[in-house]
């Protein structure tokens, strides 16, 4: 599927990019003022697409489609029938054109070649071709597992790449694995799925929630892509509360209906007075919790 755009449109939004890297140059510093890519006005138009896609910034994977025009991206935007965001987008897919047309960009393999390592040291990084790369690390996996396996860890990024290195690993023979679950929403979200659901990515029932508490989270902030500030808007208009339990408001939720500004370090104290109450307080005339969904759908 293409969609044409008319050489006035082309040229007003080169304009446009051309102002915002000035405006960038001004604003932070000069010399990244030309991470965007502009292209020529003068230039005829002669390639117009639409490439479909999808973001892989956070564990959403809204669709995206990317306008290229000859030959250069000028536009991300999301795809109106995409089950998730619904065309809706973040600000961080509208990065993505700043990190590919970034002049640093790094686009090869890079090799240390200084031993020595500290603060102020330079690394002295050269570039080397992907077979270097790839000997050198075979010779390194050899190595390591003729010693003992297990001294391998495997550190991937999200989640585009996460299946594959767990896959790697298995085949290794190593556990020792972490990614950046490990460090965002993987100690929260996927382990508190593992212990209370039986699965690893479970989502709160909002449609039925009337009142939130946002323990330490930000409900459009962190995890706030569009499928989850589309699903909070609607609770909200229909009446849902919401309780931010933080020691400050977050800028992405700025107006929650009750905020607790608790104690750093007190919550995890105040999530078992909480339990305590709806297990033992409430009394058994009106439970604080569901006994049948506990007893046939936890674990």
């Amino acid at each position: 599927m293409e969609k044409r755009i008319s050489r006035r449109k082309f040229i007003k939004n080169s304009a446009i990019l051309g102002g915002l890297a000035a405006v960038g140059g001004v604003l932070f510093n000069a010399r990244y003022a030309p991470t965007l890519a502009v292209a020529d006005p003068s230039t005829d138009v002669v390639s117009d697409k639409w490439y479909w896609s999808c973001c892989d910034l956070c564990d959403q994977a809204c669709g995206l489609k990317i306008h290229v025009v000859n030959g250069v991206a000028v536009k991300v935007e999301g795809i109106e029938d995409h089950c998730l965001n619904l065309g809706k987008i973040c600000s961080r897919p509208n990065s993505y054109m700043v990190y590919h047309y970034n002049p640093w960009r790094v686009q090869a393999p890079m090799k240390r070649t200084n031993t020595e390592k500290g603060i102020g040291i330079d690394p002295k990084w050269v570039e080397i071709t992907w077979d270097e790369a790839l000997d050198t690390v075979a010779a390194k996996l050899k190595e390591v597992r003729a010693k003992d396996r297990h001294r391998l860890w495997c550190h991937n990024g999200h989640r585009s790449l996460g299946n594959y290195w767990s896959d790697f690993a298995q085949a290794f023979g190593t556990t020792t694995r972490i990614g950046s679950v490990n460090f965002c929403t993987g100690g929260a979200n996927h382990m508190s799925s593992v212990y209370f659901q039986g699965s690893g990515g479970c989502h709160p029932y909002v449609d039925f929630t009337n009142y939130f508490v946002e323990i330490g989270g930000r409900l459009y902030g962190a995890k706030g892509g569009p499928e989850v500030i589309r699903y909070a808007t609607r609770r909200r208009e229909a009446g849902m509360k919401v309780l931010n339990l933080c020691p400050m408001i977050s800028p992405s939720n700025p107006n929650p209906d009750e905020w607790l500004p608790i104690k750093v370090g007190t919550d995890t104290a105040f999530i078992m007075s909480m339990m305590y109450v709806m297990f033992w307080e409430l009394g058994e005339d009106y439970p604080g919790y569901d006994v049948e969904f506990l007893k046939k759908r936890s674990n």
